[in-house]
């Protein structure tokens, strides 16, 4: 599920469109994936969805969970399809740095994010070139 079919998507041609949030998992059935996993060390837990991630309404609550019972660092690979004209995340209420959203480089030799190519997002852009210099803390 997504609002676009990216012909780079690791996860392939997108069967349903959709920008309509909602809940797909409980965080109840996430917390209870996480308890069956082997005591082995891991140094992220991935959101990426089947699709986009952020189309989750219940995203900042699975986040929050996680973290009461985890230390791993949260990553959540998003299209950045949900930006608002701020460049801001709409509704996604994970307060205090418990997560940090990145968009991921679509054209690797040129180093370009989708956001990149959208002309039309002026504001999104400049917001997310001028946070590239704090990915290195990640």
């Amino acid at each position: 599920m997504c609002a676009f079919d990216c012909i780079y998507c690791q996860l392939g041609k997108t069967n349903v469109f959709t920008n309509e949030r909602r809940v797909f998992v409980p965080v109840t059935k996430i917390i209870e994936e996480l308890d069956l996993l082997p005591p082995v060390q891991i140094d992220y837990i991935t959101f990426s969805g089947m699709g986009e991630p952020t189309l989750a309404e219940n995203l900042g609550q699975m986040i929050k969970a996680i973290k009461k019972i985890r230390n791993e660092k949260i990553a959540v690979l998003t299209n950045s399809s949900l930006l608002n004209e701020n460049g801001e995340n709409v509704e996604v209420s994970a307060k205090g740095l418990l997560a940090r959203v990145l968009q991921h480089e679509i054209d690797h030799l040129k180093g370009k994010l989708i956001i990149d190519y959208m002309k039309f997002l002026e504001k999104i852009e400049f917001k997310v070139k001028k946070r590239r210099g704090s990915y290195a803390n990640l």
